[in-house]
């Protein structure tokens, strides 16, 4: 995905940041006047907070392994065998036409199909 950058002013969309040379007035000798700088589209400044202060236990916990694909779905599957005592615990107690707790799998798309 390439940057791209845009004029405030006329929109013009070009693929390098600098000064609109359309909207910028120059003199005779040209040196800019009045410049415009380009703005860079679909971009969000990353905020920084520095009175959040990184403990030791941060560091430590950033740099733990990631679990593989095999260990997410016995994570899953284990999580979805809760759910589904306790979807059936439920269905016990209040029948089997109850329709205002359904159960969806982790990883289950819970909106329609139907699009």
């Amino acid at each position: 995905m390439s940057k791209v950058w845009t004029c405030p002013e006329c929109a013009v969309e070009t693929r390098f940041k600098g000064l609109c040379r359309e909207c910028t007035e120059y003199d005779g000798d040209g040196t800019p006047v009045k410049p415009i700088q380009r703005v860079r589209l679909n971009w969000t400044p990353t905020i920084h907070n520095p009175n959040i202060q990184r403990t030791k236990r941060d560091y430590l916990s950033s740099r733990q392994r990631k679990p593989t694909n095999k260990q997410i779905a016995a994570i899953k599957e284990h999580l979805n065998s809760q759910s589904k005592a306790v979807a059936h615990q439920h269905t016990e107690e209040c029948g089997e036409d109850c329709d205002h707790n359904d159960f969806h799998e982790i990883g289950e798309s819970i909106g329609s199909e139907e699009e």
